[in-house]
């Protein structure tokens, strides 16, 4: 896929269970950067749907970067980074303070064709060295001449 605007569906699991399923779906811009491709996209704040929350997936080689950026200081934003077999450290800021997490990446996968990017990621997410939650994060990016079909 080459830069375009793009419609992005992004699902969420934790504890690897289908019961906490959240999916979210966007219209974004995929664009390339120097080695990096970027999607941005924007989602509406649950608690004031006036307010978008801007995510920023940034994919370069075998790395997955992945922000969250609320507009006010006291929204919650987070940034962290998913790596196959690695760990990496993460603040995740909320309305109450800020929560230092670790993120030990499992498996990160990417297959592409000329309509589509997919993305599936599974990890574990640390605090003080114990597991909290293990995850699944899983984003499809479509052309919007592909959802249109």
């Amino acid at each position: 896929m080459t830069d375009q605007d793009v419609f992005v569906e992004v699902t969420g699991m934790g504890d690897l269970s289908d019961s906490e399923r959240i999916i979210t779906k966007s219209k974004g811009k995929l664009y390339t950067k120097g080695s990096g491709r970027y999607l941005v996209y924007y989602v509406a704040d649950e608690n004031n749907p006036k307010i978008l929350i801007r995510h920023l997936l940034k994919l370069s080689g075998s790395t997955l970067s992945v922000s969250r950026t609320h507009p006010t200081d006291d929204g919650l934003s987070s940034k962290f980074v998913l790596k196959t077999g690695e760990k990496t450290d993460s603040e995740y800021n909320t309305p109450f303070g800020c929560l230092k997490l670790t993120f030990h990446t499992q498996t990160l996968c990417v297959s592409e064709d000329d309509k589509s990017i997919k993305i599936k990621a599974g990890y574990k997410i640390l605090m003080n060295n114990e597991t909290v939650s293990k995850n699944r994060l899983e984003v499809s990016i479509m052309s919007q001449e592909q959802t249109a079909l």
